[in-house]
């Protein structure tokens, strides 16, 4: 059976509605994914001004439905647009559309494509080629593209681009902080209250209370408050007032040298930290942080010791203590040694007394020293100041006692009184001798005279003085 002139006609214009088709479905596919991103949009906008989402919340949120969008547009009406139909293909969607039509187009392209088909005449497969044709004739084959879903989609979109431009529109800068706050993690909607600025210590001392200090504009409400949450998760609320109120409660020389503070000035005094926290301030509409506060610890003493080397004549060993207080014999050296928490700018020894104390010099490895000679009692203290000028607080005080060497003490045993000796005669001398430490020499002055007269009763300045070094045998010690 030839091939007839007709049915080269009817499939080019299948493939013709086939390719009408594909562009219907990448249409559609355009038309829906614009429409859920405006939707999208507009949804994750509203969610955001009112809970106030976190960045990375808000990132994956947009990014995951970006991707999620892309790829359900690949798979489904890109790759459906991409894929060619064939002529029965088209002549199905025909079938469907027009079914007087059922069964006759299709049979009609597989008679032609066949050729030959055994068991049926010739004449016969003619005949019902040529009623199909005139069929086709009367119908518009362009029927079968689908274009229901225009009026639906379209309605949709134009809806979506509606709400979201009246959205803007009413509030674009809101919007426009939306849009910064998808890419911008610290980005925020405007308020009717502003934080325009945030003032705290550069450095602010562990232990020691603070003052936060802002300033506002817009709506400037009464009060707002500052909440300080700690890293074991402990939180505390603290009024933040007009500054001028703060400086009222103060009361102080400081507060009262500080230039008058305008009615936009806040203030609150936070206590002392020990540990770094979060602080968040909230004032009317708006909020600023967390800030990261991180106190720092001021100069202490880690370790003080003392050597003390006695005079050489004492025979003691050198001794060392681990207080910062000792008693010494005057006339000691002292070797002051000391370790403080940190690196130091300076250190130096006070005295509420007025005395010369000798300068503190760093050694290395960070311990400082001084030698100081035991001349007199002495009570002092410390004062650090570190790297940053932080100054030390709430140091002791420690006391080196003097000790006076005292002479030796001498209590005769024998003679007891006055004695009288034959010529050539001894006399046994014996003596309790004490020390604080010990006896180094022992000389005995002595004088030989004659017989006295009754008139004599006291050694002539003629007579001689002798004096005799005499060996020590025994050590006394305190």
């Amino acid at each position: 059976m030839k091939r007839r002139q007709e049915t080269d006609s009817l499939e080019k214009e299948l493939h013709a509605v086939g390719s009408r088709m594909r562009r219907q479905a990448f249409y559609e596919g355009v038309f829906i994914f614009i429409t859920v991103l405006l939707f999208s949009t507009l949804g994750l906008f509203l969610v955001d001004f009112f809970t106030r989402i976190p960045f990375l919340i808000r990132l994956l949120v947009w990014v995951g439905a970006l991707v999620y969008g892309f790829i359900w547009f690949a798979k489904g009406p890109l790759r459906k647009s991409k894929k060619q139909l064939s002529a029965e293909d088209v002549g199905l969607e025909v079938e469907a559309q027009h079914p007087e039509l059922r069964n006759k187009l299709i049979s009609t392209l597989q008679f032609q494509a066949a050729g030959k088909i055994v068991g049926m005449s010739v004449n016969l497969i003619d005949g019902m080629m040529d009623q199909a044709f005139v069929e086709i004739k009367s119908l518009a084959l362009s029927d079968a593209v689908d274009r229901s879903w225009i009026k639906k989609r379209f309605t949709m979109f134009i809806l979506s681009v509606l709400l979201l431009g009246l959205t803007i529109a009413a509030v674009p800068n809101y919007f426009s902080a939306f849009a910064m706050r998808l890419v911008l993690p610290n980005a925020k909607y405007p308020t009717k209250t502003r934080i325009v600025s945030v003032e705290l210590p550069e450095i602010i001392p562990s232990g020691d209370p603070f003052e936060l200090h802002a300033v506002v504009e817009g709506e400037i409400p009464k009060m707002g408050k500052v909440i300080i949450e700690t890293a074991e998760g402990f939180e505390t609320i603290i009024d933040l007032v007009p500054r001028a109120e703060l400086e009222t409660e103060n009361d102080s020389e400081e507060s009262a040298e500080k230039s008058p503070s305008s009615e936009n000035e806040f203030a609150a005094r936070i206590p002392a930290l020990l540990e770094p926290a979060e602080v968040l301030i909230k004032i009317g509409d708006t909020s600023y942080g967390p800030i990261t506060v991180t106190p720092t610890a001021r100069p202490r003493l880690k370790l003080i010791e003392l050597i003390v080397t006695a005079p050489d004549y004492t025979g003691e060993a050198v001794q060392t203590y681990s207080s910062g207080n000792a008693r010494v014999l005057k006339g000691s050296t002292i070797r002051m040694s000391i370790t403080p928490s940190k690196a130091l700018k300076t250190l130096k020894l006070v005295s509420e007394t007025d005395v010369a104390l000798p300068a503190l010099k760093e050694t290395g490895n960070g311990i400082w020293s001084c030698t100081i000679i035991a001349d007199r009692s002495l009570v002092y203290s410390l004062v650090m100041t570190d790297t940053q000028d932080l100054i030390s607080k709430d140091l002791p005080q420690y006391r080196i006692g003097v000790i006076n060497d005292r002479p030796p003490r001498v209590r005769m045993i024998s003679p007891r009184s006055s004695t009288e000796l034959a010529p050539v005669s001894k006399m046994p001398l014996i003596a309790d001798i004490k020390d604080d430490f010990g006896i180094k020499t022992i000389k005995v002055q002595y004088q030989i005279i004659g017989e006295l007269s009754a008139e004599e009763d006291e050694i002539k300045e003629e007579d001689e003085i002798k004096e005799e070094e005499i060996p020590v045998k025994t050590f006394f010690e305190v």
